[in-house]
């Protein structure tokens, strides 16, 4: 199911773009549908890219890189990886204060797998953490439900 920051983005994009209602109609029935509130989220996805990548060649719109992008090293986790855990660490955590995170973060890796910091990762250790932090918030989401009974 379409996400409405994803019709925003569309609809953001069909203004940039100064598409004309019969050229995103054209866009939308490539995919089987009248509306962008009937697209799939893969579909969206697809449309938003196809949109970006148009109006990036244009020049009426930017895309900003990936936080880790320019790290790509050899036997280092992957950008998307190092993302993923920072992802994951994020959503598990009640702490709001991002500095704050990244420090227990960076305690965590630290005590479980002797890393100083997420940039660290290696790609054979990157599954394991990420194993490890998915099984720390099932944990403490057991012991929650737990709780409350």
């Amino acid at each position: 199911m379409v996400t409405n920051s994803q019709i925003r983005i569309i609809h953001a994009l069909k203004k940039a773009l100064f598409m004309d209602d019969e050229t995103y109609e054209d866009y939308l029935l490539s995919f089987g549908v009248c509306s962008s509130k009937e697209l799939t989220n893969a579909e969206a996805k697809i449309l938003i890219d196809s949109m970006k990548l148009k109006a990036v060649e244009m020049g009426i719109w930017k895309t900003k890189p990936l936080k880790y992008d320019e790290l790509e090293r050899e036997d280092m986790a992957t950008p998307a990886q190092l993302r993923y855990i920072e992802g994951l660490w994020n959503s598990g955590s009640e702490e709001r204060d991002p500095k704050i995170r990244r420090k227990k973060l960076r305690a965590y890796l630290q005590l479980r797998f002797k890393i100083d910091d997420i940039m660290f990762i290696t790609k054979s250790k990157a599954n394991s953490v990420i194993n490890s932090i998915k099984a720390m918030q099932r944990n403490y989401k057991n012991k929650r439900v737990a709780a409350q009974m």
